[in-house]
């Protein structure tokens, strides 16, 4: 049971610290890249509306990462309740990446950036002892 535990702390913690750090890329590496792209297609307004709208996607999947990170820690000490944040945030990244792999044609960033944090969130939160479980220790 303790290692599963700890099988299940490592995934998560390692899977939200990944969203974590990809949210400062996204934040400021992405999106100069980005707006040097499509700036000249865009006018003033639609560009600032866009730049706000990735902004608040940076600031998600950082919250995203710092609760997976909390949840890593509640999951140490055994607390069953935590599973939830992990597999929801998991099932989210997982499914938003499959999607936007499909829809861009293939685009080998999304099932690294998505898909494989998803997947590791959602097994640390399956692999974490469910409260029978953790009542039978």
């Amino acid at each position: 049971m303790a290692r599963r535990r700890s099988t299940a702390v490592w995934l998560v913690g390692i899977a939200s610290a990944v969203i974590l750090l990809s949210s400062a890329a996204h934040g400021f590496l992405g999106w100069k890249a980005v707006r040097a792209a499509i700036a000249p297609r865009l006018d003033a307004e639609a560009l600032q509306d866009l730049a706000l709208g990735w902004t608040y996607g940076s600031a998600a999947m950082a919250a995203f990462g710092v609760l997976g990170l909390a949840s890593a820690v509640q999951l140490r000490r055994g607390e069953t309740s935590a599973r939830i944040v992990p597999a929801v945030i998991g099932a989210a990244y997982a499914l938003y990446g499959l999607a936007a792999t499909v829809y861009s044609g293939g685009n080998a960033h999304f099932p690294i950036a998505f898909v494989m944090p998803g997947v590791l969130l959602l097994a640390g939160a399956l692999l974490a002892p469910a409260a029978a479980d953790a009542s039978a220790r």
